[in-house]
């Protein structure tokens, strides 16, 4: 019974740990401080690593880390001139 116990709380814990693209977005908002937007962050990675990413993936990840609560984010309203 306690093994069981165990492998479910480390399992649990496992759940809530970010995936590899994850713990690059993080890595990167971190790098980018106040300016981790989502264009901003696929282009710094594409810049520190090579790999294009899209800004739909750049939008999921943070979706993800932040039901983690591994960040804080909020959508913000887009340049007013192109509405």
């Amino acid at each position: 019974m306690i093994c069981k116990t165990k492998i479910k709380l480390i399992f649990r814990r496992a759940k809530n740990l970010p995936g590899e693209f994850e713990e690059l977005i993080l890595l990167t908002v971190g790098l980018l401080r106040g300016q981790a937007y989502g264009v901003s962050v696929a282009k710094e990675v594409a810049r520190q690593t090579g790999r294009q990413v899209s800004i739909a993936a750049v939008h999921v990840a943070r979706h993800r880390l932040a039901g983690k609560e591994l960040v804080n984010s909020r959508e913000a309203g887009g340049n007013p001139s192109l509405r």
